[in-house]
């Protein structure tokens, strides 16, 4: 109005206007009127900046996302991939260990199927070349696995008996199944690695689409102040225009009005909000004039950003980004990238603030995090976060100079929960014992699932915390487990390494806590046993006397010996005991006390004991070709594999193969192994006795010795343990339990049989109290089948001349 008022002035007096105009005046002007539609321009730009960096980085969380799902798809086959090869792997050993009596159809390896569940891994991998190139060989040795099964199967069926454990092509079969074992386990590992990378990748994405917003917004924001610099330089030049400087601060409301992020500015001094666009009061919940009257104090939850570097309110003229953490009215926490920059508004220093809402993307970086952390199952940490945890717990404790113990817990006997009841129920149960751990663990140490059924805890190293922890956690373990409809026992083995005496470093101490575990187990399990480090030799000496036995059976240099039983009155010979004897090329001689709790670790106690038992069985029948006593074979069966397996079909094989009578074979069961599980034990026993086969308990007198069970099992022999035998004459109170073992199989009508008697003071002992059959060095040690013809030959001749 001025400027036209006084232009209006002028041509009335006259002189035109145009010669008092310069050069410099018009390009002022042109430049004035230029200034409001490159700030709108170039605003609008920064909006569809950012919605279109939004909109890319929508794309790629979801693209993440689906990866994850790809990942965890391609998993999923692959469990059902590996459980149908292991289904398929037990049915086959079933169909070659076992000899039907009725004809049977012809086993088929299922390979269709198999290849179908790998192809569905393909599908789900498609377009990522190495996985399909991984799965491209596991199916082609599936399709080997395939042939040499139905190879097998089909021998097997065609000429029975001819497929042994010691068969070089069933060899040559586990080789390659564990070889498809562990390329499944490639390929899981190959998967993970692919998840890690495809959460790496979402997580720089968002960072640079943080950065990309961010700058936009400080574009949108230097704008601002540019126009608002000019605006105030227009005013001051042209003072007569007026209306000029209101028509410039409408543009600039409108400018802040239109910024598409919350946008406020702060008083530094008072730290009061002096200004706010509507877009911020709308996402804190608050009206505009409300949030006038706050402090940044009652938005921002604290004075430390969550990351980047913390900003201060006022004072310090700095310029920067960061998260922070804000409240709205409803009470709900928002995180907000914020940047700030450094302006002055109405004469004070101020702070403006540009911010994006971020709450989203940071929870789905948690949520890709966590599932690359922690196990899906258990919730605990995983593996690979325990390794990196504990480095960091070993880096402080060093600058600390405290102890630190790594505790490694094994559930024991879990395999058969999984075996028994099926993957569904083990899972539960698994959840379940996580549970129980972490709340006996609280605030002492940290827990993680370290795979299967193991689990690791890291605490402090000083006995005042360390002995009540593990006291706790095996009291817990004894506590039964309803899970599912059923009521679990479960026990535990633990191994405890201390830093720094055991080890300086993350595997040295996981490594030394599972050996020292492995002690526990050896000892009879439930138990916690410390490292020392004598234990490293003995794992591997451990591994290596796995190594050799397993050779052992397959090439059948293992040798069965056996032990005569007696009749202490006549010293007839009434039986013999079957007991496995083993010498190494290059371990020599090994003690059974050495290698059969290690064959019943490995699980090759299954194959041993059958291979035992048919021995046994043929050379009984051997002794029995022309003698009219009927001289028994007893056979030990141990735990697993009296508890897994088909152990009926084994003795009835064994008995139809040897020819020998039922009657005359004898197996001998620890009292732990039938109470394990009792309901089991029942019906196994039930089944031999059906078949005629007598039933012995190994040990009596060491374990339960409940008259309950006698009763329940109805076995037909007792034996009494040697260690009850070897303190006669030595210990009255000894004396006293076997003399009242005696009664009890008296009272019952068992036999009996007493093991290792060794001197006539302890046969006298026997003898006198009613026990009349033993076996030991007295009589015989054990010796070779051969000598044993020649012991049963002497026997009957002696039996001739006196007839």
């Amino acid at each position: 109005m001025a400027i036209e008022g006084q232009n209006k002035h002028s041509r009335e007096a006259g002189q035109p206007t145009t010669s008092r105009a310069t050069v410099g005046e018009l390009l002022r002007v042109l430049k004035a009127r230029m200034v409001t539609p490159l700030a709108l321009v170039a605003i609008l730009s920064a909006i569809a900046l950012n919605t279109a960096i939004a909109l890319h980085q929508s794309r790629e969380q979801r693209r993440a996302l689906e990866q994850q799902h790809a990942v965890e798809s391609v998993k999923r086959d692959l469990d059902e991939l590996q459980n149908t090869l292991l289904d398929e792997h037990e049915q086959l050993y079933t169909v070659i260990g076992t000899r039907p009596f009725y004809r049977r159809a012809a086993y088929i390896y299922p390979l269709p199927l198999l290849i179908d569940n790998a192809s569905a891994a393909q599908q789900t991998c498609e377009g990522r070349e190495r996985c399909l190139a991984l799965l491209d060989e596991l199916k082609d040795m599936i399709r080997h696995l395939g042939r040499m099964s139905n190879e097998l199967a089909m021998r097997a069926m065609l000429e029975p008996g001819s497929v042994t454990v010691a068969t070089p092509l069933l060899g040559e079969l586990d080789a390659r199944f564990f070889q498809t074992m562990q390329k499944i386990g490639e390929i899981r590992v190959d998967e993970d690695a692919h998840l890690d990378q495809s959460v790496t990748k979402a997580s720089r994405d968002s960072q640079t689409t943080a950065a990309l917003l961010l700058g936009s917004g400080l574009a949108a924001a230097c704008l601002l102040l540019a126009f608002l610099r000019r605006n105030a330089h227009i005013t001051k030049s042209l003072r007569e225009a007026l209306y000029t400087a209101d028509i410039a601060r409408e543009k600039y409301q409108r400018l802040f009005e239109l910024n598409p992020l919350p946008v406020w500015i702060v008083d530094d001094v008072s730290t009061r909000l002096v200004a706010v666009n509507d877009v911020a009061a709308r996402v804190f919940g608050y009206r505009a004039d409300e949030m006038l009257e706050l402090r940044l104090a009652d938005l921002r939850q604290d004075e430390t950003a969550l990351h980047g570097k913390s900003l201060p309110h006022g004072g310090a003229r700095e310029n920067g980004t960061a998260i922070w953490e804000h409240r709205t009215k409803s009470g709900e926490f928002r995180s907000m990238n914020v940047f700030q920059l450094q302006t002055d508004f109405d004469g004070h220093s101020a702070t403006l603030c540009v911010m994006e809402d971020v709450t989203a993307q940071l929870a789905a970086q948690a949520e890709l995090r966590h599932r690359a952390e922690y196990d899906a199952l258990t919730g605990l940490s995983n593996r690979k976060h325990f390794d990196e945890s504990l480095t960091r717990m070993l880096e402080q404790a060093k600058r600390s100079g405290a102890a630190l113990a790594v505790i490694f817990l094994d559930l024991d006997n879990f395999k058969e929960v999984n075996d028994s009841l099926g993957h569904r129920v083990g899972d539960a149960l698994l959840t379940h014992i996580a549970k129980r751990i972490e709340r006996v663990v609280g605030e002492r140490g940290t827990v993680a699932r370290y795979g299967g059924d193991e689990f690791m805890i890291v605490t402090g190293g000083a006995d005042s915390v360390l002995t009540p922890l593990l006291d706790s956690l095996l009291l817990a373990m004894t506590e039964p487990a309803h899970v599912s409809g059923h009521e679990l026992f479960i026990e535990a083995s633990i191994g405890i390494s201390i830093h720094p005496s055991d080890g300086d470093d993350t595997d040295t101490l996981v490594r030394n806590a599972d050996a020292a575990m492995y002690l526990s187990k050896q000892n009879g399990r439930n138990q916690y046993q410390f490292y020392r480090p004598e234990l490293s030799k003995a794992a591997i000496a451990r591994l290596r006397i796995s190594t050799r036995l397993r050779q052992a059976l397959r090439n059948g240099t293992l040798k069965v010996l056996y032990q005569p039983q007696f009749d202490m009155r006549s010293g007839a010979m009434i039986g013999a005991e079957a007991l496995l004897r083993w010498t190494d090329a290059q371990l020599g001689s090994v003690s059974p006390a050495l290698f059969i709790p290690i064959a019943e670790e490995t699980g090759l106690i299954r194959g041993i004991g059958e291979w035992v038992l048919r021995e046994a069985c043929k050379e009984a029948a051997r002794w029995n070709a022309n003698d009219a006593r009927a001289l028994r074979v007893s056979v030990n069966v141990s735990p697993l594999q009296f508890e897994h397996g088909d152990l009926i079909g084994q003795v009835r094989s064994a008995l139809h193969d040897s020819g020998l009578l039922p009657e005359l074979l004898e197996l001998e069961v620890t009292e732990g192994a039938l109470m394990r599980h009792p309901d089991l034990a029942s019906r196994k026993l039930a089944g031999l006795r059906e078949m005629g086969v007598r039933i012995a308990i190994d040990d009596f007198g060491t374990g339960y010795s409940s008259l309950g069970y006698l009763k329940r099992f109805r076995a037909d022999r007792l034996k009494i343990d040697r260690e009850f035998v070897r303190e006669v004459g030595l210990d009255a109170e000894t004396e006293t339990i076997t003399r009242a073992i005696i009664a009890l199989a008296q009272a019952l009508n068992f036999e009996l049989i007493a093991e290792g008697v060794e001197t006539n003071s302890q046969r006298d002992f026997l003898l006198r109290n009613g026990c009349i059959q033993a076996q030991g060095f007295l009589y015989s040690q054990a010796v070779s089948a051969d000598k044993i013809r020649d012991i049963v030959a002497s026997h009957l001749s002696g039996a001739t001349e006196a007839g």
